[in-house]
């Protein structure tokens, strides 16, 4: 089975868009996300939260979309200086 929107870029991806595939769905469904893209684990969803989201910085200076770190405070810490960040839902696994 083909993954929904594996191509896309994560700024394509919003709450509104998953809330409307997710309301297609069984509601009594559990939640299990991927370690990574390739699938090589999967785990249980754990809980979620709200934080910042600062893609890591390639040498050409594009933005990675296969990693980055996350920030609970309003400021960033100041490792990320000058690194621009975005809200973003964050899912926490299991394991």
């Amino acid at each position: 089975m083909a993954k929904k929107s594996a191509q896309l870029p994560i700024t394509d991806q919003t709450i509104g868009d998953l809330v409307a595939e997710l309301l297609k769905l069984d509601q009594s469904l559990p939640i299990v996300i991927s370690h990574d893209a390739e699938g090589n684990g999967y785990s249980p969803l754990r809980c979620w939260d709200v934080a910042t989201y600062y893609p890591d910085v390639w040498s050409d200076k594009s933005l990675s979309t296969y990693s980055g770190a996350v920030d609970h405070s309003d400021d960033g810490p100041d490792e990320w200086a000058g690194r621009t960040g975005v809200k973003a839902l964050v899912l926490w696994p299991e394991n």
